[in-house]
């Protein structure tokens, strides 16, 4: 997975892109092991962030398949909501160099995003918990939106 975001302002930025990315990271993880949740689902999502997560996981183990190859997260956005204590993560995910692999031969199949389409638009809210840590709590994901650029 390859996040491109933009320039840091300030400590709460870095803890909120930072959680952003490592719930990415957990999810592909959880992907890729093709059998289920990662453990470190639970620190980085919660609410119906981590039920969303948890089902889109689930199209790929369900089927026994893996994700393969790069993920890129471009286009970044970051917007601050309630004085630091929720924020709002925005970017585009291209899909287009991933393909479906078979978690059980590995051998690979038709690619996630067609080349030529527009990547998925991904929004993910940000809220500190009341243990001070910073999880996903909602997600919301556009296939093939016009604001993001052709893979």
């Amino acid at each position: 997975m390859a996040f491109h975001h933009p320039v840091l302002a300030n400590r709460t930025e870095y803890a909120v892109l930072f959680t952003v990315q490592q719930a990415m990271r957990s999810m592909v993880q959880a992907e890729y092991a093709g059998t289920g949740p990662d453990p470190q689902l639970g620190q980085y999502w919660t609410g119906t962030g981590l039920t969303t997560v948890s089902t889109q996981i689930r199209q790929w183990t369900g089927r026994q398949q893996q994700p393969v190859g790069t993920i890129v997260l471009e286009n970044t956005q970051y917007s601050p909501i309630k004085a630091g204590y929720s924020a709002k993560v925005s970017f585009c995910a291209d899909w287009s160099h991933v393909v479906h692999g078979d978690s059980r031969t590995h051998v690979v199949g038709a690619s996630v995003q067609a080349k030529g389409t527009h990547g998925a638009f991904e929004q993910l809210g940000v809220a500190r918990q009341t243990d001070r840590r910073w999880r996903v709590d909602s997600l919301m994901i556009m296939p093939n939106a016009p604001q993001c650029p052709k893979g």
